[in-house]
């Protein structure tokens, strides 16, 4: 997409110009201003540009919406030259927030953009008429999506990166709805959910790079440049929680920087609480419970998003996500979890947009070694 800082730069020598680099033919609440280039802008004029008008490039392209500075901000219109269009959100002319980008192929996207790119949930279309739903990342597939058939019938389902399916968990188990979960009764025992002895649980261990759980049996590869807690820490961590009326089993905190960092730290945790399976009710309640938890450290939870459920490495998982802030920084966090031997465990992710990537790809290492 072209930039308007050359009409910026101009714009600024303006005082400096002659009568023939910029021609006047409104009054100046209404203003054409017209450069040698063929670029020209209409509209509204401010004290530095602000309004609403039109800006127009000689190779046929224009930008027709929201303007501060002679920068497309706001809401908008943009029209490339082969007859594309993007309408939506725009920042620092960039395409930023919701919009919808329709190409002249057939192709379309709707959803979240970020500095111009693809970014956070959305709906990719291709001309075919097969479409992606999911989650998107620096204008790649990345994170949990579905692709469909052009009828309508699941195609592929899974964890992906990078545009690339890393993780396929289509056929693991019946479709779940992602606003309401059908397929679990608050009243269904199943055979898993014998009472387990409290002497039987372990925390697991990390060898090698790989965090094993070997009673609950599942398993996540870590970055070898991360640092993760020993036993006895994570030990501190649930006795610090149990006197607060929560018996936490911590299973295993790593981060990317040493706990000492003072900055911003990527984290990702795996924690459990005996409870009930997991129902859109107990879900709520769980994430309720985070906030409560986030809010009494003294971490403002800025927005939170409805409930989903996914079925991922054969288990039907529960996502609450959460954007949270403390002492000025601002960061994503996402719960994901999962019932399993009467117990909820929580595999919990804690990043800013730099670090999503490392960070959900540890979670795309998850294998249960049942898939029960």
């Amino acid at each position: 997409m072209k930039t308007i800082g050359t009409i910026i730069i101009v714009f600024l020598l303006i005082s400096c110009a002659s009568q023939n680099e910029v021609i006047q033919t409104r009054e100046p609440d209404n203003t054409t201003l017209v450069w040698e280039d063929g670029e020209n802008y209409e509209g509204e004029l401010g004290g530095k540009v602000n309004g609403k008008g039109t800006i127009s490039w000689e190779n046929g392209e224009s930008y027709e919406g929201e303007i501060e500075n002679l920068e497309m901000n706001g809401q908008g219109l943009f029209t490339f030259e082969d007859g594309s269009t993007y309408e939506g959100g725009f920042r620092d002319n960039n395409f930023d927030g919701s919009g919808t980008l329709t190409f002249m192929s057939g192709e379309k996207y709707e959803g979240e953009f970020s500095k111009g790119k693809f970014f956070g949930q959305g709906n990719l279309t291709w001309a075919n008429g097969e479409w992606y739903e999911g989650e998107f990342h620096d204008g790649k597939r990345h994170g949990e999506g579905t692709e469909f058939f052009s009828n309508g019938e699941v195609k592929e389902q899974g964890l992906w990166a990078n545009n690339n399916l890393s993780r396929s968990t289509f056929g693991e188990a019946p479709p779940v709805s992602e606003t309401v979960s059908e397929t679990v009764s608050e009243t269904e025992t199943g055979t898993e959910d014998e009472l387990i002895a409290e002497e039987e649980i372990d925390l697991g261990s990390v060898e090698d790079y790989v965090y094993t759980n070997e009673f609950f049996e599942f398993s996540l590869d870590l970055p070898q440049t991360w640092y993760a807690l020993g036993e006895e820490e994570r030990k501190t961590l649930g006795q610090m929680t149990s006197q607060s009326g929560m018996d936490l089993k911590y299973f295993l905190h790593t981060t990317k920087f040493p706990p000492t960092h003072t900055g911003f730290n990527p984290t990702f945790i795996v924690f459990a609480l005996k409870s009930p399976k997991v129902t859109l009710e107990t879900a709520e309640a769980h994430s309720k419970g985070l906030v409560l938890g986030l809010e009494s450290s003294g971490t403002e939870v800025v927005e939170t998003k409805k409930i989903l459920f996914r079925n991922i490495s054969g288990k039907e998982f529960s996502i609450a996500e959460m954007k949270i802030s403390k002492e000025g920084i601002t960061a994503t966090s996402q719960f994901y979890l999962v019932h399993h031997k009467e117990y909820n465990i929580s595999f919990s992710l804690i990043y800013q947009e730099d670090s999503m990537i490392e960070v959900t790809d540890i979670l795309a290492t998850l294998k249960f070694l049942d898939s029960k």
